[in-house]
């Protein structure tokens, strides 16, 4: 075996790689899969290499040789599987979908109603990577070898987890990548039946590789199947033990929590969770800050939202789920600690949400939080609700606004339309919570005209920590404007009232009297530069935001040494009262607050 491998093919005549038959140890890799030693094995740089290999030589040597052109797999496959089938749909070929149950298990019987005399191959995992649900591989072999279709099955999720025989299963090619046995990243393979067809992916050489092999990886990818070997019984056993401990445990004290595709034949090291009223990217992104790390899917491998819908899973519990899987190092201690920090989050975003999410909210990929909106995420003050009897206590109108996920409570002062408090719940991502924060703090103190005239611009300009960072990716506009539609849905219940749309205090919410009680230290020795430019940062952050919402604009004429600072008004500033008084007063006090006690704002008109 070891001199199939170092020739790398079935021709005799190809020169060997320049690796010594001692530093190789393929036989553990063989071992691992039942592999028996007249099969052909490739060494490639990653499972998806591998699979695109499989496929690439079927239809070359099948599909363009004898016009059988029709392919078929499953919507559980990971991207390396969809990529090539949609490649080859290019190309001209036929790529039928076998259904999957609600357990996520493929539907043999529909699989064999879509084999026809034009098949050329079936491609299907051994294991979905995101639910664990292992597939009927063994009826499916049955049915592939009665039909002499050749089968291809990756291993990739399932290598390591139990005894698989590529010799039992029927299978023509087996395919997997080694990270997920611990080897090398840069690590793969693929097994082929010494008579099936395999064609060199990348041309260049004469063996089915082109290419030097990476010693290094392929020793780290014979040691890994070792261990992998010698693990099975742990995984099996011990691994297994520990994943039920933790459903069992998390139910038991998140009694909403649901187990799903848990009925069927699963990985022993692999569960998913749905927790209604946290959304995923929510829960996934708390886990995450306190070092415990669920999986959502995504890269090579399925997000697992699709995945489950596409399994008739609901879209309420589909929306809320997360992947766990173990590694054979995993110990009870470490699982108990998951457990209670898993406990915590969930009960931090169940008090959040509102009761009935509106819409689905599927999110790719979690959005990275600055420091700012981390800061909002553990100090929350405007998240809860009000009731009408809370309004009529404190003599004011109850109103709220509702938008898809999002619900805002405003008390509103009915003398002059000023809403005197703001409460919010709602479900989504961390960075919509954060957002929805944000929002609350530039609208508590307005009346509801300026609230009204808020802009996603404004949220973003204010939860930067520098001039240039984009905060909210494009993507997330909507939901920026989800917010906004809830204010204004709000803020239309007010329109009885007489307001002022000019008189307001424009002071931030965030206005902390305390933060330079003497002043920025150093600010004497500063240049007038340096302190201009300080105070230009804090006008840009925590000034100018609010005078733009009545159209007006403030910038910097000039600072003397003495630490007076004139300013000029621009827009609606320049015919407002205010701009004397209130607004002056404001702005003053903002800027001795934040920099230093001893400055003078002075309006030059």
């Amino acid at each position: 075996m070891a001199e199939d491998f170092l020739n790398f093919s079935a021709n005799e005549e190809t020169p060997p790689i320049s690796l010594s038959k001692e530093t190789l140890d393929v036989q553990s890799i063989y071992q691992l899969f039942g592999v028996g030693s007249e099969n052909r094995f490739v060494f490639t740089s990653s499972g998806a290499e591998a699979i695109n290999q499989v496929l690439w030589s079927v239809f070359l040597k099948v599909s363009r040789e004898t016009g059988k052109c029709h392919f078929i797999t499953s919507h559980l496959e990971d991207a390396a599987t969809l990529q090539m089938m949609n490649r080859l749909e290019e190309l001209g070929c036929f790529v039928k979908i076998a259904p999957v149950n609600s357990q996520g298990e493929i539907d043999v019987q529909k699989l064999k109603e879509l084999i026809s005399p034009r098949t050329a191959l079936i491609s299907i995992s051994i294991a979905q990577g995101m639910t664990g649900v292992i597939q009927p591989i063994e009826e499916i072999g049955a049915i592939a070898q009665e039909k002499k279709i050749p089968l291809h099955l990756d291993a990739t999720h399932a290598a390591g987890k139990f005894y698989i025989s590529f010799e039992e299963l029927k299978a023509t090619y087996l395919t997997f990548s080694g990270d997920k046995i611990h080897a090398n990243l840069a690590s793969g393979g693929l097994f082929a039946k010494k008579d099936a067809p395999l064609v060199p992916l990348i041309l260049g050489e004469t063996s089915l590789r082109a290419g030097k092999i990476d010693p290094i990886s392929f020793n780290s990818l014979c040691q890994a199947a070792k261990e992998a070997s010698l693990f099975l019984d742990t995984m099996s056993l011990e691994i297994a033990r520990l994943r039920d401990f933790f459903e069992k445990e998390i139910t038991r004290l998140i009694p909403s929590a649901q187990i799903l595709c848990k009925e069927g034949l699963r990985l022993p090291n692999t569960t998913v969770i749905s927790f209604p009223k946290a959304h995923q990217e929510a829960l996934f992104s708390l886990l995450l800050f306190k070092k415990t790390k669920p999986l959502l899917g995504g890269n090579e491998m399925q997000h697992i939202y699709p995945l489950l819908t596409g399994m008739d899973i609901s879209e309420s519990l589909a929306e809320c789920a997360l992947h766990f899987s173990f590694d054979r190092t995993m110990t009870q201690e470490k699982i108990l600690h998951a457990i209670n920090v898993i406990k915590e989050s969930f009960e931090f975003l169940a008090n959040i949400s509102i009761n009935t999410p509106k819409t689905p909210l599927f999110i790719k990929a979690p959005i990275a939080l600055n420091k700012k909106l981390k800061e909002k995420i553990h100090s929350l003050r405007f998240v809860g609700s009000f009731s009408e009897n809370d309004a009529k206590m404190k003599g004011m109108r109850y109103v709220e606004g509702k938008e898809n996920n999002v619900i805002f409570y405003l008390l509103v002062d009915e003398t002059d339309g000023v809403i005197a408090d703001v409460k919010f719940q709602a479900f989504g991502p961390l960075a919509l919570i954060a957002a929805a924060e944000i929002l609350s703090e530039l609208v508590i103190r307005k009346n509801y005209v300026q609230a009204s005239r808020i802009t996603a611009d404004l949220i973003e300009s204010t939860a930067k920590t520098s001039q240039e960072e984009t905060v909210f990716p494009s993507h997330f506009h909507g939901l920026l404007n989800q917010l906004l539609s809830a204010i204004d849905h709000a803020t239309q219940s007010c329109s009885d009232i007489s307001c002022n749309s000019q008189s307001y205090d424009m002071t931030p919410i965030e206005w902390d009297s305390s933060a330079h009680p003497d002043g920025i230290p150093g600010w004497d020795t500063f240049s007038l530069e340096q302190k201009k430019h300080l105070i230009e940062e804090v006008i840009h952050k925590d000034i100018r935001p609010y005078i733009e919402l009545d159209s007006g604009g403030v910038t910097i004429h000039e600072l003397k040494e003495n630490n007076e600072l004139f300013i000029a008004y621009a827009g609606s500033c320049t015919t407002c009262h205010s701009a004397t008084g209130s607004t002056l007063s404001a702005i003053q006090q903002i800027l001795r607050a934040k920099i230093h006690p001893a400055i003078t704002v002075i309006p030059v008109f």
